[in-house]
């Protein structure tokens, strides 16, 4: 009896585990030329310097930056596509300005499209104008993604003084929710068993606690724990 309820025991805990999974689907620190070359850069006001070079975001030095110094900035740089699922995405990376005093304004989009016409799902973040430090400081946000798709995070420097900013160390995690409902009711059930936290048997719930297994017509199970 005490086999069996250890065994119940271990199930219950693989299938609330396997309820949210939380994976990191892309990380940078901007080392990787291969990478690097897949972020869409995007000078939308295509302004240039006396030299004819184009003042925009650059990928440099391990890291991604805007230092051009120009007076009027509309710049943007995409990761590459992000397959999300439906569920919570995380964002976290590393930000700095030119010095504590002088460092230009951006914000944190996400969108289904790289480009700068696009319609942004959500800002995940604005930072005001000489908002940074001279050290790099930890930066997160957190979006709830409805819907699985293909997404970009972008950062889009606005700021209208001649300062610049850098980014570095960006990671990007999914939080997938996951009931396994659907895959169920695609596969059907065949089985249905309630044990009670005595380890007793039944087609039936129990008044109370109840680890529910459920067998699938596939062979496979999924063990769940309810109370009624």
């Amino acid at each position: 009896m005490m086999k069996k309820l250890l065994s119940i025991a271990v199930l219950a805990m693989m299938g609330g585990a396997a309820m949210a999974q939380t994976e990191v689907i892309y990380q940078t620190d901007f080392s990787n030329a291969e990478d690097n070359a897949q972020w869409t850069i995007i000078n939308a006001n295509n302004d240039q310097s006396a030299a004819g070079a184009e003042r925009t975001w650059t990928i440099a030095d391990g890291e991604l930056k805007c230092d051009n110094f120009a007076t009027s900035n509309d710049d943007y740089a995409f990761t590459p596509a992000l397959n999300c699922a439906k569920g919570t995405l995380k964002l976290t990376y590393k930000a700095k300005g030119y010095s504590g005093r002088y460092s230009d304004s951006y914000e944190v989009l996400l969108t289904n499209e790289p480009s700068a016409a696009a319609n942004f799902s959500q800002v995940l973040e604005t930072v005001a104008q000489n908002g940074l430090t001279a050290l790099y400081d930890e930066h997160t946000a957190e979006y709830n993604i409805a819907e699985a798709g293909t997404y970009y995070i972008g950062f889009h420097d606005n700021s209208t003084d001649p300062w610049a900013v850098y980014i570095d160390d960006v990671k990007v995690e999914m939080e997938e929710v996951a009931t396994g409902i659907s895959d169920i009711q695609t596969i059907g059930v065949k089985n249905v068993r309630y044990y009670n936290m005595a380890g007793m048997q039944s087609s039936k719930p129990f008044s109370g606690v109840n680890i529910v297994v459920t067998e699938l017509n596939d062979g496979t199970t999924h063990t769940t724990k309810v109370v009624k």
